[in-house]
């Protein structure tokens, strides 16, 4: 196993490549050992499966990078894109989706059908929906949610194994780029009976509560004010 071709290389070339195509001064994307971590609200537009404009442009850029890079990787070094999806434990969904894990599987069809249509083999793309089972912080508030509301992109070598202590470890620095990402906040409102809270945003939920407050009607942002993730 020790003489097998590492792909560690390479995949320090792909996140240097991305890194420059990016801009060394972004303040929401960090790199961790093996791997490049975003905040989820960057990709996703909130609580959904859209990649929002952010999202694809980010991953238009790996996609780009990953594509020079990979004529270059050997044939005798088998490789693969390992996406993990992880989602937050607030009790704020979207009405399309019955659970976290859902949200998150539905996330991962949509990354993966993102890079097929880049030209890369099904056989390169692996995804994982862990929904909210692999949390970084437990405890229930924004900032939490923000931090487990994550993207953990790596390239790998399927028959390289690696330690699960490399997979599971956020320093403080990476914490603090998952806390501080410029997402757009959003927060829970009243909805129809059916569909439950839907997501705004945060600035326009207060608009509309300022409205009301003027009108004396009910301000719909306030029976969820601690619930802002």
């Amino acid at each position: 196993m020790s003489n097998m071709p590492k792909i560690d290389p390479f995949r320090v070339q792909l996140y240097d490549t991305v890194r420059r195509a990016l801009g060394a001064e972004r303040n929401d994307i960090g790199f961790v050992k093996d791997r490049m971590i975003l905040q989820a609200d960057i990709v996703f537009e909130p609580f959904t499966a859209d990649l929002s404009r952010m999202g694809r442009s980010v991953m238009q850029t790996l996609g780009n990078s990953l594509n020079r890079i990979a004529r270059e990787i050997p044939t005798a070094i088998p490789w693969n894109l390992e996406i993990d999806i992880h989602s937050c434990a607030s009790e704020v969904m979207n009405a399309q989706f019955p659970d976290k894990e859902s949200q998150t599987q539905a996330q991962a069809m949509a990354l993966r059908e993102f890079f097929m249509d880049q030209g890369f083999p099904n056989s390169n793309i692996l995804i994982n929906a862990y929904g909210d089972s692999q949390l970084l912080d437990k405890v229930m508030n924004e900032r939490a949610a923000r931090r487990n509301r994550r993207v953990e992109v790596r390239l790998a070598n399927p028959c390289q194994p690696y330690e699960k202590d490399d997979v599971d470890h956020v320093d403080d620095g990476m914490a603090k780029i998952l806390e501080n990402a410029n997402a757009p906040k959003m927060v829970p409102i009243g909805g129809a009976e059916d569909r439950g809270p839907r997501m705004v945003l945060a600035e326009e939920a207060a608009k509309q509560d300022d409205i009301r407050r003027k009108r004396g009607g009910t301000l719909l942002g306030a029976k969820n004010k601690e619930q802002s993730w």
